[in-house]
């Protein structure tokens, strides 16, 4: 069985929980994949700045946005991966 990009659990993390905040994120992630601390606020700094999640501020919630432009009513199922060298439309 060919092994899943970190990014695909991540975002899979994200779709299931639908809002959560980030020291859940990480333990759920953990439970399953190794995944520091650093490449979860890489990926999620990445995923804000392109519109498929938002942060409320105040109770550091992560939620996936609906509604945006670049969103449909759901989430896309394909998870959103960053790699140098690679554009993501």
């Amino acid at each position: 069985m060919k092994e899943q990009p970190i990014e695909a659990v991540m975002w899979r993390t994200l779709k299931i929980l639908r809002r959560c905040d980030y020291d859940t994120l990480l333990a759920h992630i953990n439970m399953t994949h190794p995944c520091t601390d650093r490449r979860l606020s890489r990926y999620l700094n990445n995923v804000i700045e392109l519109g498929f999640v938002k942060h409320s501020g105040g109770g550091g919630q992560y939620a996936l946005r609906k509604g945006s432009l670049r969103m449909t009513p759901s989430a896309p199922a394909s998870a959103p991966i960053f790699r140098k060298g690679v554009q993501y439309d």
